[in-house]
């Protein structure tokens, strides 16, 4: 799998294992069996609960009768074609489709009928169809009246943000003024295929056509037609009805069409739609237009920030389940909506880039920039133009545009430019008397030191620092023992691939417990890095103790003896100490096996099992060696 995001068709936002990338193809299946080519775990997840089938170019998800359903866009689907950042929703889990490359090998015969089951989607030719009475401007020559039941009848509708519920407050209306049986509001998808907005018909209606003489007037000549035909399928089928249409036109774009039609009265067939009810019926279709259009463009712009955002933070998740780390979780949840400054202290590696992204992901700044600048990397001329702008051009509390800048190395600013940043937050403007961009970013800074002792020491300014109204002091790794394993958890899920299982099936209790020792000096960020060594190193075995970089192991150890230097240590109580950390770690290395662990150190089995005596390791001594071996 590609890790640029050219191979990957889904990935999971929601669910316990948000953050994972899957490939999927033609046939590929979901479900908890090993088989599937995106494997979910879950007591809602069936064996194999969907499969993914072509439909021409595109590719469907057709449920594979599942015992809980699969539900796209939060409608629950047979068998559905998806597009680009569809939501699938498979018992906890909330996938995200993005078809970034073509499906090989797809016939176009794949395609089912449309309208088999549901609304369908082209016209269809039917020779009993006639055009009884058509317009162009609905307004034309209308009296007053009844140009104002128009207006009013689509005045309420412009307040409503979702293109669906417009769909159906539109077709409510028409339907109760007209009296229709059954009616549609047909919206043209991107590529231009007439699909249902809304639809209200009887339980036992299973499909609707329109034929190609009224299909041809409402689209081709943007006319408004009252109609009578003969019913296709459900209990009204080979009797005549009476249809009302009308074309949706915004400027010379195409957008749709509405449809309604119940039965006809009398015989020979007489229509029940008058010409009030057609000028009511594309009056409102021409004013509803131009709404349709910008509620639908609305909808999908939102529809898109918010799969990007929840895809993001299925990239960048918290991982905190108890204690302090925990407690900054919960309240980055609370801060992120607010716009004050926020200071994160806390050691290199710690994470606090990572706590930065989450709290501009979960602002109403999150589908806007987040721009980092390294203080420590820069210097300070570069820095303040990195911050500050110039003639130039504009600096990062400028070009973010209302986004988040993330400062790292706060400490490192020169008292000159700690008063240029105490202005931006003071006055939202950066370079005094410029007409340049308004500074509207959040300021996010990060430092590893305590800027109050600092400021005590005159290095720092007070008032800089009191801008600063939430403080996150994010504590060590090596404070935070209890969080290792699921950081591990989730680096293996992200980076190794491997979404399936415990977590001890991944990794052996040996590494576990060596891992959860370590100092970690360079934080989360070493942790990560360690993984992903054993994991290059592993392939897909399990990760054991063998697979532990060498210069980690070593670097443990040299630790331990600058330690034990440093406090005066006998040579005889440290080579002692440097012999049975050497015994231990043989050990682990060979999972136990006294006679690999001997051959590993170069010495004989005797030797090995009376030092593991002497040591009282692996409980082989009753009782432990009171001095170190002459």
């Amino acid at each position: 799998m590609s890790e640029n995001g050219k191979n990957i068709r889904v990935m999971a936002v929601e669910g316990p294992q948000r953050g994972s990338k899957f490939e999927v193809h033609a046939g590929a299946s979901i479900g908890r069996s090993r088989t599937c080519a995106v494997r979910l775990d879950g007591r809602h997840i069936s064996r194999v609960h969907a499969r993914f089938e072509p439909r021409g170019t595109d590719l469907a998800i057709v449920d594979a009768d599942s015992r809980n359903g699969v539900f796209v866009n939060g409608e629950k689907v047979k068998d559905r074609v998806l597009k680009k950042d569809d939501e699938i929703e498979i018992g906890e889990h909330v996938l995200i489709f993005d078809p970034s490359f073509e499906v090989e090998g797809a016939p176009a015969s794949a395609a089912p009928e449309a309208g088999r089951g549901e609304t369908a989607n082209r016209p269809r030719s039917a020779g009993g169809a006639a055009v009884l009475d058509a317009l162009v401007n609905p307004f034309a020559d209308a009296p007053p009246e009844r140009t104002m039941a128009v207006v009013d009848a689509v005045r309420g509708l412009t307040d409503i943000e979702d293109d669906k519920d417009f769909g159906k407050a539109l077709l409510d209306r028409l339907m109760k003024a007209t009296g229709a049986r059954r009616g549609f509001v047909m919206v043209a998808d991107e590529r231009g295929r007439m699909k249902p907005l809304a639809k209200a018909m009887p339980e036992n209606d299973a499909e609707f056509y329109v034929s190609n003489v009224l299909y041809h007037q409402v689209n081709k000549e943007r006319k408004a037609i009252v109609a009578t035909d003969v019913a296709r399928g459900g209990p009204q089928a080979g009797k005549p009805i009476s249809i009302v249409s009308a074309p949706l036109f915004v400027g010379e774009a195409y957008v749709g069409f509405v449809y309604l039609d119940g039965p006809a009265e009398g015989a020979p067939p007489q229509p029940c739609f008058t010409k009030d009810h057609l000028r009511f019926v594309g009056g409102i279709a021409s004013l509803a237009a131009p709404v349709v259009g910008a509620v639908r463009r609305a909808s999908r712009a939102r529809h898109t920030v918010k799969t990007t955002l929840r895809r993001l933070e299925a990239e960048h998740p918290m991982i905190a389940h108890a204690g302090p780390i925990k407690e900054i979780a919960d309240k980055v949840e609370t801060v992120s909506g607010l716009d004050t400054p926020v200071l994160l202290v806390g050691e290199t590696g710690t994470g606090r880039e990572h706590i930065a992204r989450s709290l501009h992901l979960r602002s109403p700044r999150g589908t806007r920039g987040f721009t980092v600048v390294d203080a420590g990397a820069l210097p300070a001329a570069a820095l303040d133009v990195a911050l500050f702008g110039s003639e130039a051009g504009p600096g990062a509390f400028e070009s973010t545009k209302g986004g988040t800048v993330f400062l790292r190395g706060l400490d490192v600013l020169s008292p000159e430019q700690q008063a240029k940043l105490q202005r931006v937050l003071e006055e939202k403007a950066t370079r005094a008397g410029s007409p340049g961009l308004p500074a509207e970013a959040r300021l996010i800074a990060a430092t590893t030191h305590d800027l109050e002792a600092v400021a005590r020491e005159g290095r720092f300014r007070r008032e800089l620092l009191g801008k600063f109204a939430t403080v996150f002091k994010i504590p060590p790794l090596r404070q935070r023992q209890g969080e290792i394993a699921h950081l591990v958890a989730h680096f293996l899920k992200t980076t190794g691939g491997r979404h399936g299982g415990a977590l001890a099936d991944h990794v052996s209790p040996d590494v576990m417990a060596v891992l959860q020792s370590h100092a970690w000096p360079g934080n989360v960020r070493e942790l990560k890095n360690v993984v992903d060594r054993m994991l290059l190193a592993a392939g897909p075995r399990p990760l054991g103790p063998e697979h532990l970089p060498g210069d980690f192991t070593m670097g443990d150890l040299l630790s331990r003896v600058r330690k034990l230097v440093k406090g005066d240590v006998p040579l005889t109580t440290l080579m002692a100490d440097l012999e049975k950390a050497a015994l231990e770690e043989a050990l682990r290395r060979t999972g136990g096996n006294k006679a690999a662990a001997a051959d590993l150190l170069g010495v004989s089995r005797p030797t090995l099992l009376e030092k593991l005596k002497v040591y009282a390791i692996g409980g082989d001594a009753e009782t432990a060696a009171t001095k170190p071996p002459e």
